[in-house]
């Protein structure tokens, strides 16, 4: 099971990617993983825009009991978190609200660009 949509770099790309997912936990019956998963695909696509400026894609596929979250786009340059950032810069955290929200995240390059993934699991009870 897979969603797939095709973006532009331009306002209203992150809004359009997070309807794809907010469809795809509505189908299969994920409403626990909407918020997480809508952070996370915000947050990839957000940067794919700014940093990338190409065409991109998302690919949302149910695993098991969760979602596997990807964006691609046509820039070689890999994403790198930036570590602790000062309260008063703007921007910057996009990958360490991934990092603490998805199970896995991660990047594979690819001949015309690279995919950042995330896998989004539900919470486990403490």
């Amino acid at each position: 099971m897979r969603l797939r949509a095709e973006l532009e770099p331009a306002v209203g790309a992150a809004r359009q990617a997070r309807e794809l997912v907010t469809e795809a936990c509505a189908r299969w019956e994920l409403p626990d993983l909407v918020g997480p998963a809508c952070t996370v695909v915000t947050e990839l696509v957000n940067n794919a825009v700014v940093h990338a400026r190409t065409s991109l894609q998302v690919l949302v596929q149910r695993r098991g009991d969760g979602l596997a979250v990807e964006v691609s786009d046509g820039s070689p340059l890999l994403p790198q978190p930036r570590g602790t950032t000062a309260s008063t810069t703007p921007g910057g955290r996009g990958l360490l609200m991934v990092q603490a929200i998805a199970a896995q995240w991660g990047c594979t390059p690819a001949t015309d660009g690279k995919t950042v993934w995330a896998l989004v699991s539900p919470m486990l009870p403490a």
